[in-house]
C-alpha cells in the first residue's frame, strides 16, 4: 500500500534530526531482501548496504543483522529497544549515548549504584552525576558525620562543588585521590567532603583535636592528621592510622617515637632518662640488648638469652591499650600495633593473625593482608596499622577475639604476642560518627570465611 507521510525524528542527545516527506510504503521491508532496495543510501535508516545478508526485517523495519525493532529503535535483539528513558522500565535508563545514531546501543540499562562511573545524571539511582562518578547529591548532616568542615549554618559537612556554585553538586569519589586537596572521600556517599581545620568545633568537640584523622589527605588542616611525628604537637606521636596520639605513660618496654621522652618511661635521650640498671638504646632503656649471652643471669634489664642473644620478650603493643575495645556495629576500629627491635640488630621478621580463631580473625587485618613480612633495623620502630571490622555480634563477650604476634625469621626464640578482644555494640551511639563503610566489605569477609572453613 502506498501513503503519503511526512516526520520528524529529533534525537538532541545524539545529535541526529531527520525530517521526511515522502510517498511510499506504510512499512520498509517484508523479508531482509527488501531492504537493499530502501535502505541503499537512505540516511534515515538504521543500515546502509547493498547487501540482504546485514539486515533483518524486523516488525517492517530494516535492522541491522542480529538486531530487533522495538519502541522506536533497533538494538541488539536480546536488548529492550529504546530512544529515551520512556521506553525502559523502572530503575533502568536508556543508553542513547555511547556512540551515537544511527550507532549506538539504544539499549535499556540498570541504573548506577553510587561510586560507579557514568556520563549522565540519569545513568545514576542517585539522579547525580558527579563529574563522572555517581554521587548522592545530598549533603552530609554533622549528625551523621562530623569530622568535617561545616558548611550551611553549621548544620552539613562542606564538599567539593564541581561546579564551584555549592548547589548541592558535590564531585563524586571512590577514594580520597579522586579528591582535590583538603578535600577527602566519604565513602557512604561517594562524595568528597572538606577535611576539618584548626578551628571547627562541633557539640563543644573541637574536631581538629578530638584523636580522630579521617584521611590523610588532611595532613596540614586537621590537626589530628599526620604522616610523621613532627606534624603531631608535643607528646604526641604519628600512629599507624595517620592520627596524631597522645603518649603512652605506661613502662611496657615498648617506645612508640622519641617525641615521647619525658611522658613515656620507656623512652630515652639519655641513660639518664632511664631507670635503674637500664641504659638508653636508640631512644628505648632498656638493659645490655643484643649482646651474646650464654644464660639468662648473663643479661640485664629484665631481658632473656634468646638463641645465645640478650632480647627483648616484650616488644609488642596495641595503642590505644585497652584490655577490651569496643565498636559500634558496621563501623572499622583501627588500632596501631608497635613494634621495638627486640635484639639491636637487623633481622627479618613476620606479623601475622592467628588464622586458628575462626570466624573472628576473618574481621582482623594487618596493614589489609592476615600476615605480612618485613625487615626492621637495629633500634627500629615500625608501626602497623590494624583493621576491626565490627560486623558480627554474638552472645557474650567478647564478640571478637584473636591474637596478633611477630616473630623473627632468624631466631625461634624472639617472639611475642598480644590477645585483641572487642565488644560490638549492636547499635551506632547518636551523634558519633559511624567509619566510611560499603556492602561490597561483607561480601569480602563472608568470603573470605568460607575460604578458612574450606581449608
Amino acid at each position: 500500500m502506498k501513503i503519503t507521510y511526512a516526520a520528524v525524528s529529533d534525537l538532541p542527545e545524539v545529535s541526529a534530526k531527520e525530517s521526511l516527506n515522502n510517498t511510499g510504503n506504510l512499512i520498509q521491508c517484508n523479508s531482509a531482501n527488501d531492504c537493499t532496495t530502501c535502505c541503499s543510501g537512505d540516511p534515515s535508516c538504521w543500515l546502509n548496504s547493498s547487501n540482504p545478508g546485514d539486515f533483518a526485517c524486523s516488525n517492517g523495519v530494516c535492522c541491522p543483522s542480529g538486531e530487533h525493532f522495538q519502541n522506536g529503535a533497533c538494538c541488539i535483539a536480546s536488548e529492550r529497544c529504546c530512544l529515551d528513558d520512556l521506553g525502559c522500565n523502572t530503575g533502568e535508563w536508556c543508553d542513547n549515548i555511547t556512540v551515537g545514531f544511527p550507532n549506538g546501543n539504544f539499549i535499556c540499562k540498570d541504573r548506577k549504584d553510587l561510586g560507579q562511573s557514568c556520563f549522565t545524571d540519569r545513568e545514576c539511582l542517585s539522579g547525580y552525576y558527579g563529574d563522572g562518578i555517581c554521587t548522592d547529591p545530598e549533603p552530609v548532616a554533622l549528625s551523621e558525620w562530623y569530622e568535617c568542615s561545616p558548611y550551611l549554618a553549621n548544620d552539613y559537612c562542606s564538599y567539593e562543588s564541581v561546579s564551584g556554585t555549592y548547589i548541592f553538586d558535590p564531585k563524586g569519589c571512590n577514594i580520597d585521590s579522586d579528591c582535590s586537596s583538603n578535600f577527602y572521600c566519604y565513602v557512604p556517599r561517594r562524595s568528597c567532603i572538606a577535611c576539618a581545620k584548626s578551628d571547627t568545633v562541633y557539640n563543644n568537640l573541637n574536631i581538629s583535636n578530638d584523636g580522630l584523622c579521617p584521611s590523610v589527605s588532611c595532613v596540614g588542616s586537621d590537626l589530628d592528621c599526620c604522616t610523621q611525628d613532627s606534624n603531631c604537637a608535643g607528646n604526641e606521636w604519628c600512629d599507624a592510622s595517620a592520627s596524631c596520639t597522645a603518649c603512652s605513660d605506661r613502662s611496657d618496654s615498648v617506645c612508640s617515637s622519641n617525641s615521647c621522652v619525658g611522658t613515656d618511661p620507656d623512652c630515652c635521650n639519655l641513660d639518664s632518662d632511664c631507670g635503674e640498671g637500664l641504659k638508653c638504646v636508640t631512644n628505648t632503656c632498656t638493659g645490655n640488648v643484643g649482646e651474646a649471652c650464654t644464660s639468662d643471669s648473663t643479661c640485664t634489664g629484665g631481658l632473656k638469652c634468646l638463641g645465645g642473644v640478650c632480647g627483648k620478650q616484650s616488644f609488642i603493643v596495641l595503642s590505644p591499650q585497652e584490655v577490651t575495645y569496643t565498636a559500634d556495629l558496621g563501623t572499622t576500629l583501627k588500632l596501631t600495633l608497635i613494634v621495638n627491635d627486640p635484639q639491636n640488630k637487623q633481622d627479618k621478621y613476620t606479623v601475622k593473625v592467628d588464622q586458628s580463631y575462626v570466624p573472628d580473625s576473618a574481621y582482623v587485618s594487618i596493614d589489609g593482608v592476615k600476615s605480612e613480612s618485613f625487615e626492621m633495623g637495629a633500634g627500629e620502630v615500625r608501626k602497623f596499622l590494624v583493621s576491626v571490622s565490627a560486623a558480627k555480634v554474638k552472645e557474650g563477650s567478647p564478640d571478637i577475639f584473636t591474637v596478633l604476634s611477630v616473630s623473627s625469621d632468624t631466631n625461634p626464640f624472639i617472639s611475642d604476642s598480644v590477645n585483641l578482644q572487642v565488644d560490638v555494640n549492636p547499635t551506632t551511639t547518636g551523634n558519633v560518627p559511624a567509619a566510611p563503610i560499603n556492602a561490597w566489605f561483607y561480601i569480602l569477609v563472608l568470603g573470605f570465611i568460607i575460604g578458612i572453613v574450606k581449608d
